[in-house]
Parts: C-alpha cells; sequence; structure tokens
C-alpha cells in the first residue's frame, strides 16, 4: 500500500489501467473457455438466421454496451477539458488519474463485447445468453460506476467549491442525453422494421438526430410516453417524400434512399446558418402540432396507398399527403380522409378528430 501510495498521478494511471485490462481479458478469456469448445476441437456450426428472441436479445445488449461507452468516452473527454483548464489545482489529482484509467478499462470491455457478439456468431448464437457477452458488459458497467465514485471524491474533496459541482453535473449530464439518444434509436429501428425497411445504424442514428433536433427548435417535449409516435409521424413524412420521387417502398434499397435523405437532412439541422428545405420545413410542422392540442390518424392498409386528408373545419389549411402506413398527428377537427389505389379510390370519408384520440383507419 504504500508503494501504491508513493505512485505519482500518472503511474497510478497506468498501474489501474493495465490492472483493470488484464483483469478484463482473464474474465472475457473464461468466459470463452465456458462457452466455446476448447482449441483443436470443431465448434458448433451456425444454426441458421437468427430468431426474433435472439434478434431482441442482442439488440438490447448491444444497445445497453453501446450507452455505457459512450458514457464513458464523453466523461474521458471532460476529464481531459478539466485537466486542461484552470480549475484543475482544485481536485485531487491522483483520483481523476486513476479515474482515467478506469475509464480507459470501461472502453476496453465494449472492445471485448464486440468481440464476443463476433464469436458468437462464428460458433454457435445460443451462446449469446452466456456470460461471453454477460461480462463484458458487468465489466463496462462497473467500472465506469467506479470511475464515477472517484470522480466525485475528488471533486467533492476538502472544501466545496462551486465550481466543483459544476464539473461534476457536466460529466453526468451526458448519462440522460445518452440514454435519450438510445431510446430514439430503438425507435427509429421498430418503425424500420415496421414497414420492412432495412436501414443501417449510421443512417438510423441520423434519423434520431433530426428528430431531436427539430424537436428541440419547436421546443417539443419528448417524453418516454410519445418518443416512438414523434419519431413515427416525422419518418413516415420522409418515408411519403422518398415514395413520391420514386424511391423503392422496402428492402435495402428503401432503406439506402432513406439513409441518403437523413444524412443530407442532418447536416441541415446541425449546420449553425439553418435553412430548412421542403422536408425539414414540413417536419418542423409535425413537430409543432406536436406541442399544442391535437389527436392522431392510424392509417393502415393490406398494400401501398395513396392517402390526401383535407381538413373541413379550416378549408385553409393546406392538405396532407402519405402513404399508408401512416402515422398523422392533426389538431381536432373535422377531416376528409381519401385513400386510392392509382386512380381507384377505395376509402372516402369525413371523420371528427378530437384531442388526444386515436383513430385507426384499417382498410383490409
Amino acid at each position: 500500500m504504500k508503494r501504491v501510495a508513493r505512485l505519482s498521478s500518472f503511474a497510478l494511471f497506468i498501474v489501474t489501467m493495465l490492472s483493470g485490462i488484464l483483469l478484463s481479458t482473464l474474465l472475457f478469456r473464461l468466459a470463452q473457455t465456458t462457452s466455446f469448445q476448447p482449441p483443436g476441437m470443431s465448434a458448433r456450426p451456425y444454426t441458421g438466421t437468427m430468431t426474433d428472441a435472439q434478434k431482441l436479445y442482442i439488440g438490447a445488449r448491444s444497445a445497453t454496451s453501446e450507452l455505457l461507452f459512450k458514457i464513458a468516452f464523453a466523461t474521458l473527454a471532460a476529464l481531459i477539458g478539466l485537466q486542461m483548464s484552470n480549475a484543475q489545482s482544485r481536485f485531487s489529482q491522483r483520483g481523476i488519474f486513476a479515474a482515467a484509467g478506469l475509464l480507459f478499462t470501461s472502453l476496453y470491455a465494449a472492445f471485448l463485447f464486440q468481440v464476443g457478439v463476433s464469436r458468437s456468431m462464428e460458433a454457435s448464437l445460443d451462446e449469446m445468453f452466456g456470460a461471453v457477452l454477460g461480462y463484458p458488459i458487468m465489466l463496462q458497467f462497473w467500472f465506469l460506476f467506479a470511475a464515477l465514485v472517484l470522480i466525485a471524491a475528488s471533486l467533492f474533496r476538502g472544501p466545496r467549491h462551486h465550481a466543483a459541482v459544476i464539473a461534476f453535473a457536466a460529466l453526468l449530464g451526458a448519462v440522460p442525453l445518452q440514454a435519450e439518444t438510445t431510446a430514439s434509436r430503438q425507435c427509429v429501428s421498430g418503425w424500420a422494421k415496421s414497414h420492412d425497411i432495412e436501414l443501417s445504424p449510421a443512417a438510423t442514428a441520423d434519423a434520431a438526430r433530426v428528430v431531436e433536433i427539430l424537436a428541440a427548435k419547436q421546443k417539443l417535449k419528448v417524453t418516454a410516453g410519445n418518443r416512438c409516435a414523434v419519431v413515427t409521424t416525422m419518418l413516415d413524412a420522409v418515408r411519403y417524400t422518398a415514395l413520391r420521387d420514386g424511391k423503392p417502398e422496402t428492402g435495402t434499397a428503401a432503406g439506402d434512399a432513406l439513409a441518403k435523405m437523413l444524412r443530407d437532412a442532418r447536416k441541415t439541422a446541425e449546420a449553425p446558418n439553418f435553412s430548412p428545405g421542403e422536408l425539414l420545413r414540413q417536419l418542423l410542422s409535425i413537430a409543432q402540432i406536436w406541442t399544442v392540442d391535437s389527436g392522431v390518424f392510424d392509417i393502415d392498409a393490406k398494400e401501398t396507398l395513396f392517402v390526401t386528408v383535407i381538413s373541413r373545419s379550416d378549408p385553409k389549411r393546406p392538405q396532407w399527403l402519405g402513404y399508408t402506413r401512416w402515422l398523422l398527428r392533426l389538431p381536432p377537427g373535422s377531416y376528409n380522409i381519401r385513400l386510392a389505389d392509382g386512380t381507384r379510390i377505395v376509402f372516402d370519408r369525413t371523420i371528427d378528430l378530437a384531442a388526444d384520440a386515436r383513430v385507426p383507419i384499417d382498410i383490409r
């Protein structure tokens, strides 16, 4: 213990990081040994396509690992900024450096998780439910947790400073933000799956980011209860624009078409001199409707149908155009809803929409 106490801050960082990496590697090797066949023996063959349960499990595990990785990375970046600021002399340097070593170890455990996913895919999908994925996530969490405890102890050591309170709040501020981003991505993935669209992880992240930016611009409070509905109403509008321009309806081709639109939308939304085009203006309008009393038309059909919605309560309002399946949020009032298959009208009815109501229209 005396030798540890005599270590410099940087040496303590190295020792903490290497010790954590060694422990993580040993535990991961132990998980591999117990989960997979010993070296020299043939691995169990790949059993075919993934089941829905396996897809949900690997998706949930990957989202958890990604969230922990981002929190650790953001906290590490905050520590680096803290060391470069004038306030760093107020805090325990040894505690900060030791916490940085633990954060690096948490990032390393995220790498081990990805290795575990690859090994499960190569050997047997059933092994993803075992320790080979459980250990890395457990290590990510506990190393991150220990780092945050050290940071708290270092920041509040000695006399209390307002700067310490602000710095610690900034470090933990990444937690709810990253959780919201992950939740939005899950909503985007659910929307893509329901429309049979293969959306890449990058496009999923772009979609979630666009929704968050536009919601913030309209001062829309996105909650757990309305998050997926907000995402769906906006992405339905993006999909309509793609189909209107002749893009594919489903599959990888549809995902590629949407990916380009979402990437361009994100770049425009993040630009300092924000100048929305037709699509972003429409999405901003959708976000604005969510800030006032309104209801939802849930319009679905067995096949893709063209939908026209016209307000009977206020004829001055523009008409809304879309394709099934379409989740459309509108202010309370009377609306004429028309669905057409080419030139053949298959549904034409005027329906009243109340505030907070959800009106299903299912053409089968």
